[in-house]
């Protein structure tokens, strides 16, 4: 006689009807003809983590883990608590990969990514704490209130790919975003969460094609053909979410999770202002050049896309994948703006219709390859699992070796890879992911995959060094740009960039001698006018000099000392040549009693600092203290308010400016 089974709550495998425990997942479980002290996830997790957390409530719950709103006991702080579900926890790779990118994120910091906290495992409870985010996410905001404004959309997405270029920097690729992963809190911030989940999902039996590869409604086509992925992946995906905003839905959706995937992969776009006619030109070309379906033809980096809509540029592609940009103003009245006549295509593809006769079996069959090749993809995404498809063996003289060497080539890339995760891609010398990933072309001189590594490592050391640099830290820059040199000696991009810190070194030495002293900085700016005579910022300390030297002989004469005057507006000659101002200056200075004639005071209330000061020396007055005080932005560094305001004072008096901050 067959025994009478029952299905598991938690991983909906048969057991016994009497069963206590779980033999597949390890669940406790009471008699299900009890109701009452019926064990409950939530039940177990408030359990074993108690001396830790108080939980308070379940939050959201995805396939992989359940999410708490929690309380940390020893810090008194509010937490959210990932919880790995318990079906899910004899499967060691995901749960070291799950750890894994606990640490991974808690390395990341920025305040638009979530924060971790912690992480950790108890008794068979996996979780991870933290930043907890009282906000409401993206997707349930269109969905309780419809499309999105343009100035709020353009927030979201500038603010979202900034934070990306920041994971990317750091070599990671978060591949599920989802206006569901972005919560806007009610100060305004925004925020990226579930950094990582397609990774710590990788290497499950979970079945769904979303739970392993991302979510399907934002995956780029690459993504739904199961292909390599990088960085431009999650750019095509944040496109995906600036349409939804927009609009209130998302460019291709189908009835089902394969008709969604055959319409990322063949459909044709529909351009946001099309769907929304309210959508300026520009913010529309920059949103179809996201979700170009040729990854050459979409923007190559987040820093991009955040830099064209803060600019607001009017960007398009081209048939052959040439980048062209145009600045364009905003204007206020949207509907003034004209509409396109052309589509823009996504794709160079053919438009091909199958014939009436063989349209499903054309369909059928699509969706199978779809579904192999989806297959094929999960496997290139894992970590430790490697095939030929990536470049790690086979070709160029992989036979040649022994099987010591190709070892020797596997530890190297797979180093290399922690190294790139770390950071660590040309310094320090002798232990970066670049020496790594060339030791390996040492072995395998066609490893493609160490070539691949070598290329991305190359742009992100060119933007880095521009980011260093940009920063004003030019000794960290050229550091990194010759420790670059050493791996990449034929590159002229660092060759370049080395020229550039240069010259910004120079001019950081100059404004520091501009306050300190006028003579070396006059030698040095023009220096720098000999390189570059558009310079602007020598130009710039050229005048004021000038200025300043005309206002101390201005004083000199005022006060009657006309050898001293008279030397220090020859000087200005000496500099500037002559000058009709210098002339007269210097007449002044042969008479024998100089008659100081009260001037009237001008009023500069309202003008820039330096704009004041000007107009002060030109009057014969000099600029004496400035004090900042708080004011309104539309003030800051104006002048609103001068001691004296008006009237007439002596040649040479100085006037006290007060300045907004």
């Amino acid at each position: 006689m067959l025994e009478t089974t029952k299905r598991c709550k938690y991983c909906d495998k048969e057991i016994k009807a009497n069963a206590t425990k779980c033999i597949h997942c390890g669940s406790m479980l009471t008699d299900s003809g009890v109701p009452t002290s019926d064990v409950t996830p939530e039940s177990q997790v408030k359990l074993v983590l108690s001396d830790r957390y108080e939980i308070l409530e379940e939050i959201g719950r995805g396939a992989m883990a359940s999410v708490y709103k929690a309380v940390q006991k020893n810090l008194n702080r509010t937490v959210a608590l990932k919880v790995v579900h318990r079906n899910l926890v004899h499967n060691s790779e995901l749960l070291d990969r799950f750890h894994r990118e606990a640490q991974v994120s808690a390395s990341l910091n920025h305040p638009n990514l979530v924060t971790i906290y912690d992480e950790g495992a108890e008794k068979g409870i996996h979780y991870m704490s933290m930043e907890y985010i009282d906000g409401v996410d993206v997707q349930t905001l269109i969905k309780n209130k419809g499309k999105l404004g343009k100035e709020k959309t353009i927030n979201i997405i500038a603010t979202i790919a900034e934070a990306l270029d920041y994971t990317h920097s750091k070599g990671l690729i978060h591949r599920d975003i989802k206006s569901s992963n972005i919560l806007l809190t009610e100060n305004g911030r925004c925020v990226l969460t579930d950094f990582g989940l397609a990774h710590a999902a990788s290497g499950s039996k979970l079945t769904q094609t979303g739970t392993v590869m991302g979510t399907p409604d934002y995956m780029s086509p690459e993504q739904a053909e199961g292909k390599v992925l990088d960085k431009r992946t999650d750019i095509y995906s944040l496109g995906v979410v600036m349409y939804e905003c927009l609009t209130g839905v998302v460019p291709f959706k189908g009835d089902t999770i394969i008709s969604t995937i055959y319409n990322i992969t063949s459909g044709e776009l529909k351009p946001l202002i099309k769907v929304n006619p309210t959508v300026p030109v520009w913010l529309s070309s920059i949103c179809t050049k996201m979700l170009s379906r040729d990854i050459d033809q979409r923007f190559q980096s987040a820093i991009e896309v955040a830099r064209a809509i803060r600019a607001r540029k009017q960007v398009s592609i081209t048939a052959n994948g040439t980048k062209k940009t145009q600045e364009t103003k905003s204007k206020i009245k949207v509907t003034s703006e004209k509409v396109p006549t052309k589509q823009v295509k996504v794709s160079g593809r053919a438009n091909i219709k199958p014939r009436k006769e063989s349209k499903k079996l054309s369909y059928v069959l699509m969706a199978t390859i779809i579904l192999l090749l989806a297959g094929i993809g999960f496997l290139l995404t894992q970590d430790k699992i490697h095939s030929f498809f990536d470049g790690r063996s086979g070709g160029g003289n992989w036979s040649e070796l022994s099987d010591q060497e190709r070892k020797k080539v596997e530890i190297l890339l797979n180093q290399g890879d922690d190294l790139y995760i770390l950071g660590r891609l040309v310094t320090p010398s002798g232990s970066n992911a670049a020496h790594n990933f060339r030791e390996a072309l040492r072995y395998h001189r066609s490893n493609q995959y160490a070539q691949k590594r070598m290329r991305i490592i190359n742009d992100q050391l060119v933007f880095l060094i521009n980011k260093t640099m940009l920063g004003g830290q030019f000794a960290e820059a050229e550091h990194l740009a010759n420790a670059s040199l050493e791996y990449y000696p034929t590159d002229n991009d660092f060759n370049e960039l080395k020229k550039e810190i240069a010259e910004n070194k120079r001019e950081l030495e100059l404004r520091n001698l501009f306050l300190t002293d006028r003579d070396s900085a006059y030698v040095l700016a023009n220096v720098l006018l000999e390189l570059d005579s558009n310079n602007t910022f020598a130009n710039y300390v050229l005048e004021q000099i000038k200025i300043g030297y005309l206002s101390q002989g201005d004083s000199l004469l005022n006060e009657g000392k006309l050898k001293d005057a008279k030397s220090v507006y020859n000087k200005l000659v000496d500099l500037y040549g002559p000058d009709d101002i210098f002339t007269e200056r210097i007449k002044k200075t042969s008479k024998k009693k100089v008659v100081s004639k009260k001037i009237k005071v001008p009023n500069v209330i309202g003008m820039s600092v330096d704009d004041a000061v000007n107009l002060l020396i030109r009057s014969g007055l000099t600029d004496g203290k400035i004090s900042r005080i708080a004011s309104a932005v539309r003030n800051k560094n104006m002048v609103i308010n001068q001691v004296p305001k008006s009237g007439r004072v002596k040649r040479g008096t100085a006037v006290n400016l007060i300045v907004g901050e």
